[in-house]
């Protein structure tokens, strides 16, 4: 069952049926079919049930929430047939035939119906149990991926229901995700919709199979149903197999029209959840999928029962599996976190003190003899007195400001005065005022010189600081630009139109897409990269109904491009029901 619609606008002024196609009379009375702003069955008595409120619309049917006539607070959910199908003696029985299984039925997992009638004006009806929750269809819109643990939950809860169907001898032949309500806290899924269930040795399924109702749809049939083959129990856990897989990868395990879909589900061919969707599954887990969804009967589980011993069984494994994996990795990350700031912190500790040692390492000894000494030339502008060396320990002698009278020694100069040996240092000879550091104290009764002269530290060359890089320069806001090219990021399509089909149809809306955006911009001031995600049915008229449309990034889109998708239209209508669309737009500002 799809979400909830506005009332339809056309109506049976007699019996009150509802129509979805362009009749002008009621097939079933000849009555004129009018528009109608309200919905006149609100308020009406269907039997003992008086409706409330609309809830939703099926395939061929509407739901609205009633109460008991007698019993206000006792509240029930009423489908009612729309007339272009009650038109037909194969779709009475079909809506019949759903009443009937469905009320053989009593289970948790499964909606039971507790009542069938007509009204005086021929509109048939089923009063169920009232569930409130969402189609697991929606769900998946909104959520999937999910979780493996949450989706072996909801598909042990469908094999439980479909094992109390199967054991009464019904099959259900439509499963599929719009027809499996799920509700909220606790979350319990409940299967619904049995107008396909018929029991396996009951000739009215060759009846119904002749005018193509008892196919199903077709991404979620089995082989057997689209090849004319005997069909029992075995095909319902085919088609929760196809369910389970799009819970878990979020999109069906194949896509195409009607015809692709048949042939690539009897083909026998899975494809893995990583190469079709990303998403990694637990080994166990996609094995119970690719065992449910085997084109032979025989390969798949026996029984839905089968189906819950291996949920039970493997994939418990599978969450203490992925819950050791989760355990062992985070000490390996812990570990490599706690190594890595203590071996920076000794590397940076190693450069600082190789920095420290290079600028602090005392000078080389001066040797007369070495080439290197005699090639390093001093700029001193006068001669400069020359200290005798010591013979056995040599000293570094810096350059001093000169006395008035040259001082004389004994030793006579290794070279002539202009031509003296210098102190190696690596900054020029400075004035006197240079800072000096005595590291030998003059010894006891030696007669100093005139001025005593002292070891000077010579000043290392101060470390060359890397230039820093130029600040990046303030970006300039981007002048607005309201255009935008706008484009089909993603799109799934659930139902018997092809997705090539409904591409054309949003394609040629695309314009009025790009219009919003350019008006949104405008009237924002601002025009970011946007994506939107539009969300639609199109049924037998051809129009995008049950229109919503989201855009976080830019939620002032949004209403605009609910419009603009409420304009669509496809060329062909659906063969069955309605087609489900979802659709993910991309908007990318372009300079004007």
């Amino acid at each position: 069952m799809q979400a909830a619609l506005e009332p339809h606008p056309r109506w049976c002024t007699q019996c009150r049926a509802s129509f979805r196609t362009d009749f002008a009379r009621c097939p079933v009375d000849g009555a004129v079919i009018e528009e109608s702003a309200t919905d006149p069955l609100l308020g009406m008595m269907f039997g003992h049930y008086v409706i409330d409120s609309f809830l939703g619309e099926g395939g061929m049917s509407r739901v609205y929430r009633a109460h008991h006539s007698l019993l206000e607070h006792k509240q029930f959910a009423l489908k009612v047939m729309m007339g272009e199908f009650a038109a037909t003696l194969e779709m009475r029985m079909r809506f019949a035939q759903e009443a009937d299984a469905a009320s053989q039925l009593d289970h948790p997992n499964v909606v039971s119906v507790v009542d069938f009638g007509k009204t005086d004006g021929g509109l048939m009806f089923i009063a169920m149990d009232l569930v409130s929750g969402r189609s697991l269809a929606t769900l998946i819109s909104e959520e999937a991926p999910i979780a493996p643990k949450r989706a072996i939950s909801l598909t042990r809860q469908i094999a439980l229901g479909l094992s109390h169907a199967h054991g009464r001898g019904l099959v259900h032949r439509d499963l599929k995700p719009d027809n499996i309500i799920v509700t909220n806290a606790p979350e319990v899924a409940r299967i619904v919709d049995f107008g396909l269930a018929i029991p396996v040795d009951d000739e009215r399924s060759t009846r119904l199979t002749s005018v193509g109702f008892a196919v199903g749809t077709p991404i979620y049939a089995a082989p057997e149903q689209t090849h004319n083959a005997p069909v029992d129990h075995r095909a319902d856990l085919f088609a929760l197999g196809v369910t389970l897989y799009e819970m878990l990868a979020g999109i069906p395990p194949f896509a195409g029209g009607t015809a692709d879909l048949i042939r690539l589900n009897a083909s026998d061919i899975f494809p893995p959840f990583t190469a079709r969707s990303g998403v990694e599954v637990p080994p166990v887990v996609e094995a119970i999928v690719r065992k449910l969804m085997r084109n032979d009967p025989a390969a798949r589980y026996a029984t839905a029962a089968d189906l819950i011993d291996a949920l039970d069984e493997q994939a418990a494994d599978a969450t203490v599996q992925m819950a050791a994996v989760s355990l062992a990795a985070a000490p390996q990350r812990r570990s490599a976190l706690r190594w890595a700031v203590p071996l920076a912190i000794l590397a940076v500790g190693a450069i600082a003190i190789a920095a420290v040692v290079a600028t602090r390492a005392p000078a080389p000894v001066a040797r007369p003899v070495e080439p290197v000494v005699a090639a390093v030339q001093p700029p001193p502008p006068k001669p400069a007195p020359v200290a005798t060396p010591e013979p056995a320990t040599p000293e570094i002698v810096a350059p001093v400001t000169p006395d008035p009278k040259p001082a004389t020694g004994s030793a006579p100069a290794p070279k002539p005065a202009p031509k003296q040996r210098p102190a190696i240092t690596t900054q020029p000879t400075k004035p006197a005022t240079e800072a000096t550091i005595s590291t030998k104290p003059p010894e006891t009764g030696a007669v100093p010189p005139p001025e005593q002269p002292v070891e000077k530290v010579p000043v290392p060359a101060p470390t060359p600081v890397p230039d820093k890089p130029s600040p990046a320069p303030i970006p300039l806001p981007r002048p607005l630009w309201t255009s935008a090219t706008v484009g089909i990021a993603a799109l799934r399509v659930r139902g018997s139109l092809t997705d090539a089909d409904v591409r054309r149809a949003i394609e040629r809306g695309l314009p009025a897409m790009r219009a919003c955006y350019q008006r949104t911009a405008r009237d924002a001031k601002k025009s970011p990269a946007a994506t939107a995600r539009i969300t639609l049915a199109f049924d037998d008229s051809r129009r995008a109904t049950n229109v919503a449309a989201v855009a976080p990034s830019f939620p002032a889109l949004a209403s605009c491009v609910r419009a603009a998708a409420e304009e669509l239209r496809v060329q062909i209508a659906p063969d069955v029901g309605t087609v489900d669309v979802v659709v993910d737009l991309a908007f990318t500002p372009v300079a004007p």
